[in-house]
């Protein structure tokens, strides 16, 4: 992220200055923006319709869904947005790659529970405890913290073990980047001296 935030800060300034010395249009920076825009429109329009096309939603409920949905995802995103940057702006690649992290981390749980329900996986497929007393499945907080690290009250071996090996690998990959990212720094360092 580090790399590539650079390199985008980079080229976005370059369109920048192009644009106040008048060699580019301002119509540039808006095609930028434009289709930025509609790239993640396009996905949020994808996934709705893969939604829709699973369930049986009428038209009034998918419309009603979607303000709800647009107006809450706004108010989060906004409110995660400046808070992180009041609070934490420093760290907010750090704190979005450890979110992403343990999201990823509850897919796979998810996906492991998913293969040994359906038989791919025999083994480990007993679950292993149940904190339903504590926070159920299907309560607020359950759903909340499905979303963001992958909470199952009741996670088989498969799941648990997915989950860990995730979050291991993830690390590593994430540790020797920094590694590799670190050496790079220093050897346009030593070039540019």
């Amino acid at each position: 992220m580090r790399g590539y935030t650079a390199q985008i800060k980079e080229e976005v300034g370059l369109i920048a200055s192009k644009i106040e010395k008048g060699s580019a249009s301002k119509v540039v920076l808006t095609l930028v923006v434009a289709g930025t825009i509609f790239r993640e429109g396009s996905e949020i329009m994808l996934f709705i319709y893969s939604f829709v096309a699973a369930q049986d939603i009428s038209a009034e409920q998918c419309i009603v869904s979607l303000a709800i949905g647009s107006l809450g995802g706004l108010s989060v995103g906004l409110a995660l947005y400046l808070g992180l940057l009041k609070f934490a702006g420093r760290y907010i690649f750090k704190i979005c790659f450890w979110l992403l992290v343990f999201i990823a981390a509850g897919l796979a749980s998810q996906a492991a529970g998913i293969m040994t329900s359906i038989g791919m996986i025999t083994s480990g497929s007993g679950p292993v405890w149940d904190s339903s007393w504590l926070v159920s499945d299907t309560s607020l907080s359950g759903e909340l913290l499905k979303i963001l690290i992958g909470y199952e009250a009741k996670p088989n071996t498969m799941q648990i073990l997915f989950y860990f090996a995730t979050l291991s690998i993830l690390c590593i990959c994430s540790h020797v980047q920094t590694l590799c990212f670190n050496r790079q720094k220093i050897k346009l360092k030593e070039a540019q001296d």
